[in-house]
């Protein structure tokens, strides 16, 4: 099976302050920052499309700082953020050879996650979760999806921390996984 090749480019957003007229802004994948991938200085706006493509399945750090005509401020505190797989079937990736039920992502969670499972023929699929007692608490998906790679979010913020269960189950294939919900 053919895994999509794009990698991420995320877009870092932070708010404007109020004296100033620009913006630098570091980005790394080491917390102390002493080995910087980005290093953008004198940015007009309080957004930044990270012009390279990035690892996927990396933890990566970034902050900013405010500058004018007096100088600048103190660099933010470092934000942090992990790039993950583009979510939708595509072109790019082939057909999945497979029923495959993915662990969620992020786990833990709060107060969202996503679940991925990919069906290699069309098939009607049901996605629940249950409660460590075996209750049923949510019904994420009950229809026929086409043969590829699904993402369903799951919002869990209705529900108390602890850990639940969720089962895929397609065409007599099911497979179950846990999840933890930290509040």
């Amino acid at each position: 099976m053919k895994r999509m090749t794009l990698r991420p480019r995320p877009c870092l957003v932070w708010k404007a302050t109020d004296r100033s007229d620009r913006y630098d802004l570091q980005l790394t994948d080491d917390p102390e920052f002493s080995e910087l991938i980005i290093e953008a200085e004198a940015l007009e706006d309080t957004e930044f499309q990270v012009p390279e493509e990035l690892e996927k399945g990396a933890t990566y750090y970034w902050r900013v700082r405010a500058g004018n005509q007096s100088g600048y401020s103190d660099w933010s505190k470092p934000l942090s953020f992990t790039t993950i797989m583009p979510t939708d079937a595509s072109a790019d990736e082939e057909i999945p050879e497979a029923f495959t039920l993915t662990q969620n992502y992020p786990n833990p969670f709060n107060p969202s996650t996503q679940i991925r499972f990919a069906i290699p023929e069309q098939a009607h699929v049901t996605l629940n979760v249950y409660n460590l007692l075996g209750q049923q608490i949510a019904r994420l998906v009950n229809e026929t999806r086409q043969p590829g790679w699904h993402d369903v979010t799951f919002d869990a913020s209705e529900l108390s921390s602890g850990i639940y269960i969720y089962r895929l189950d397609a065409d007599g294939y099911m497979e179950t996984r846990q999840m933890m919900f930290v509040k």
